[in-house]
């Protein structure tokens, strides 16, 4: 029963890195930052795919592409902080999302588009 709990500890549980603050190890630091940056460049692109459907409004699709590049975003804020594994298969699931919604929306409603 041990070896259950302990697999289930680290396949939804542990807590892999940790930001603690101004003490931190250089990397800590970086890697704080580069995911606060990060999670800003999701909210631009959140914006950018917001401002399409106000523009050409091809289908209410767009506004939860939008809305999953901030969710995306919120997760980059969380792991600027705290990286455990429920975050990282949170992550790997809405980044499905993001690569089924965009192939779905540029082959449906922007199939010239030269962007992949």
């Amino acid at each position: 029963m041990d070896i259950g709990r302990g697999i289930l500890d680290i396949v939804l549980l542990k807590t892999w890195w940790q930001y603690s603050g101004h003490g931190d190890v250089p990397f800590s630091q970086i890697y704080h930052y580069l995911n606060l940056a990060e999670a800003g460049v999701w909210i631009v692109f959140a914006f950018f795919v917001a401002r399409r459907y106000l523009r050409y409004k091809h289908s209410l699709l767009e506004l939860l592409y939008a809305f999953t590049f901030f969710l995306f975003a919120a997760t980059d804020l969380v792991e600027a902080y705290v990286l455990t594994s429920w975050l990282i298969w949170l992550k790997a699931i809405v980044l499905l999302a993001l690569l089924w919604i965009r192939i779905y929306i540029r082959v449906r409603y922007y199939p010239t588009s030269k962007m992949l």
